[in-house]
């Protein structure tokens, strides 16, 4: 039996296009009141905040810096010329 690939790609682009972090979600549970899509969405824009505190910040304040913040950065950042790519890998649309 085959089981369809379905997750999404999360990357986060600068004002000038370039790629600056990315991150995925394949995993197929999903929370009471969300589909699998709506939760991989979610779990993949967390997980892109710490991506970009890797890509951008020194190995010691990227650890430091909780999803919350981290979130709360990337947010900023799209407010001024940032922009996140949502890619669905496998859903129908």
């Amino acid at each position: 039996m085959s089981t369809k690939l379905q997750g999404v790609v999360i990357a986060l682009v600068g004002p000038d296009g370039r790629h600056i972090a990315h991150a995925t979600c394949f995993e197929r549970g999903a929370p009471a009141g969300f589909n699998m899509r709506e939760a991989q969405e979610s779990r993949a824009r967390r997980a892109l905040g710490g991506e970009v505190m890797h890509a951008l910040a020194s190995p010691l304040l990227a650890d430091a810096i909780s999803h919350y913040h981290a979130e709360q950065i990337v947010s900023a950042m799209c407010e001024r010329g940032c922009k996140t790519v949502m890619i669905p890998v496998g859903h129908d649309e």
